[in-house]
């Protein structure tokens, strides 16, 4: 029950804020937001294309691959927030 539901709560939070974190990068380039949207893709797609593999491994009998590579995903994504807030507050001072 605990993998199901933490699958549950992470796509619906997923769903909700992929669309305004898109639109939030590229807003912070107006002048590349092609460019800025096609790296965007490009990493979605590659991260994808890696990740999926690795979690098929993990077996089809229960979703505990899946669970685990969400929460390191979900990990990934929090230290990447929490660098690129450091960094923005450096350049915000500098």
């Amino acid at each position: 029950m605990p993998c199901s539901a933490l699958t549950v709560g992470s796509s619906r939070t997923d769903l909700r804020s992929a669309g305004s974190a898109t639109a939030l990068a590229i807003g912070r380039v107006p002048y590349a937001a092609g460019a800025g949207s096609a790296v965007l893709g490009t990493l979605q797609h590659a991260l994808a294309a890696v990740v999926a593999p690795l979690v098929g491994l993990g077996g089809d009998h229960d979703a505990v691959a899946m669970a685990v590579g969400m929460a390191l995903l979900s990990a990934m994504a929090l230290a990447s927030l929490a660098l690129t807030r450091w960094r923005s507050r450096d350049l915000v001072t500098a």
